[in-house]
């Protein structure tokens, strides 16, 4: 499932591995800053607080990891990173045209997580874990991921699997200790939010119906769909503008363990045929519009408070 164009993803590093083998080693600041960098960035940060973003005390100050490299070896990936991002870093530098003006050194590069998450309901029935993103978030609001993720955070997490496990109980109240087979499946570049995704898989060892009565953040809201072909191939290229780009590769990743690599590169390809003009940030915008529309419409037929 490699995307040669690199249109929505690059592809760095897939396999299966233990989570205690993905490794972050911090290394000195690697991240090139200017006066007219830091102005695109301010100007930027000052716009989207006025749309509506909401803000924090610390939003200002390093909190993030910014991504130096990979040194990939047999037995462990180690992500070279170096505390020094802040949440205004990434907003403020989050578009096309600040990615045209300044080279690469200068862009800030988060390293950030995703856990993929499948269930049983009560019946015995697998299911796949989605989360709804809330109108106020700043990458696909009122889309959707699969399934949950962010950011790793400077004071917080060790490594990725820390990050994973903080995101997964903040945004669906599942504790690590209820969750086994834990994956490190892939790892890869996100060109639209210009960030790295490290992904992994779990299974969730209690009940959906225990898991949506747990208390959990305001983030997003979690649903799960029946883990089938058809049901996944639907959510996939239905929704695909409102999907997010890691939640896209973390189901085509766990589809292709049930149903095979040539279904997966299969629906990726009409994905990429769905993805026709993305590069072009006001036909992406418009294609997120519709996508995320018909989302909207689907939810309010089909779960209607549940």
């Amino acid at each position: 499932m490699e995307n040669k164009n690199k249109l929505i993803f690059e592809l760095l590093f897939w396999g299966k591995i233990n989570p205690d083998k993905i490794i972050l080693k911090k290394i000195p600041s690697l991240l090139k800053r200017n006066k007219k960098s830091e102005k695109f960035i301010k100007n930027k940060w000052k716009k989207q607080i006025a749309s509506g973003l909401k803000i924090r005390s610390n939003d200002t100050r390093p909190s993030r990891y910014h991504l130096g490299g990979l040194k990939i070896t047999e037995k462990s990936v180690e992500i070279l990173a170096s505390p020094e991002i802040s949440y205004r870093d990434i907003i403020g530098s989050r578009s096309d045209k600040f990615r045209k003006l300044f080279k690469k050194e200068y862009w800030p590069i988060p390293v950030s997580v995703d856990m993929i998450l499948i269930a049983k309901n009560k019946k015995g029935e697998k299911m796949l874990g989605v989360t709804l993103r809330n109108a106020n978030q700043d990458y696909k609001a009122g889309g959707l991921h699969m399934t949950t993720g962010g950011a790793m955070e400077i004071g917080k997490d060790k490594n990725p699997i820390d990050a994973a496990l903080r995101e997964t109980k903040e945004e669906t109240g599942i504790k690590p200790k209820e969750l086994s087979n834990i994956f490190c499946r892939k790892i890869i570049f996100n060109p639209c939010q210009s960030e790295i995704g490290i992904m992994f898989t779990a299974t969730a060892e209690i009940p959906i119906e225990k898991i949506l009565s747990r208390r959990h953040d305001n983030e997003n809201k979690i649903l799960f769909i029946p883990f089938k072909k058809e049901t996944l191939e639907y959510w996939l290229l239905k929704f695909t503008h409102a999907n997010s780009i890691d939640g896209i590769v973390g189901a085509l990743t766990i589809g292709e363990d049930f149903y095979g690599r040539k279904w997966a590169e299969n629906i990726f390809a009409k994905i990429l045929k769905k993805s026709k003009g993305c590069k072009n940030p006001k036909k992406r915008q418009e294609l997120e519009k519709a996508d995320i529309k018909k989302l909207k419409k689907w939810l309010n037929k089909n779960t209607a408070d549940k």
